[in-house]
C-alpha cells in the first residue's frame, strides 16, 4: 500500500483480531486474509510445533558466508 509515495506496513496481527469478513487488497494481485484461519488458528500452531520438532528451523548460510536472518525447516 502507498501512502504519500513511501509504502506503509499494514499490521497483521491485531490486538483484537475479528472475524474474517472480505479479503482486502493490498497490492496488485495480493490479497490479505485478515481472520481467515482463527477458527483453525490453534490446530495449525499445534501442528507446526509438531513439524518444527520433528525437523528443526535451520538458519541458511549464503555463499558470501553470512547467515540468512529468516529460518526455514524441511
Amino acid at each position: 500500500m502507498k501512502c504519500g509515495g513511501d509504502f506503509v506496513t499494514l499490521s497483521l496481527f491485531d490486538n483484537d483480531p475479528t472475524p474474517y469478513a472480505a479479503p482486502e487488497p493490498i497490492a496488485p494481485g495480493a490479497m490479505l486474509l485478515r481472520g481467515f484461519a482463527l477458527d483453525v488458528a490453534q490446530s495449525l500452531t499445534l501442528s507446526v510445533q509438531q513439524i518444527i520438532a520433528s525437523a528443526p528451523l535451520r538458519h541458511l548460510v549464503v555463499p558470501g558466508g553470512h547467515t540468512m536472518s529468516v529460518a526455514m525447516s524441511n
